[in-house]
């Protein structure tokens, strides 16, 4: 099966494609330009890969939270893979996906728990974010400002908070005096491109209940141009 993932929802554009070759994978920092090379991206990447566009079984992008036009950049272009090669589309929930790599541990109970937290700039000081323990996500997807998130990670016995995303940095910043007698850490990785990833959430998508469909893009909240066009 030829798998090819597509991460547009932040400033790095990441491409993968799973196939009988192996896993191929490129990323640019797109700057916020991802429609002027996304196409150039997606055609480099199958060439390398040995695989054609009418070849491709999935094509997957990021369902949201993120950045309202790289989301929407996604959808087109799944929806054009699969209206052109026959290929199922699919939308995978951005901080799920985030997540899973650090949900992979097998539970032991000698041990202390461990919560992930996804991060997403969303601007207006505010974080798109959610909270996860053990192999479940424990919040809502929020869209908040970091100290709305201490009464949900003072709980658990001597834990250790993860911080992953691409602003996962900022977060960990903005909780250290906070959040006194928990270890903060910061997945070194944190802002790399999330397409291979997407590949291994697909792999292991029992882990978190979703749709496995193309769904609907998840925005949380409203892009400007809504909030705006209500206040007329």
């Amino acid at each position: 099966m030829n798998i090819f993932c597509l991460d547009t929802f932040g400033a790095v554009l990441s491409a993968a494609v799973q196939c009988e070759g192996g896993v191929f994978s490129l990323e640019v920092d797109a700057g916020g330009k991802h429609s002027g090379l996304l196409l150039p991206v997606m055609d480099n990447l199958l060439k390398t890969a040995g695989v054609r566009p009418a070849d491709i079984d999935v094509a997957a992008c990021m369902r949201g939270p993120g950045s309202f036009t790289g989301i929407r950049v996604g959808f087109a272009a799944v929806k054009g893979i699969a209206a052109a090669c026959g290929a199922k589309a699919v939308s995978i929930p951005t901080l799920d996906c985030m997540a899973l790599p650090f949900m992979d541990d097998e539970v032991d109970e000698t041990t202390n728990e461990k919560a992930v937290v996804p991060v997403i700039d969303s601007k207006r000081q505010q974080f798109y974010t959610a909270v996860y323990r053990g192999r479940e996500r424990v919040t809502d997807y929020l869209d908040v400002r970091a100290d709305a998130l201490v009464s949900v990670l003072r709980g658990g016995n001597g834990e250790e908070i993860l911080f992953t995303g691409p602003d996962a940095g900022n977060m960990r910043g903005a909780l250290s005096g906070l959040l006194t007698g928990k270890r903060l850490s910061a997945d070194p990785y944190f802002s790399w491109g999330q397409a291979r990833n997407m590949l291994r959430f697909l792999a292991k998508s029992d882990r978190i209940k979703w749709d496995g469909e193309l769904s609907v893009p998840l925005y949380i909240r409203k892009s400007d141009a809504e909030e705006k066009w209500q206040k007329l």
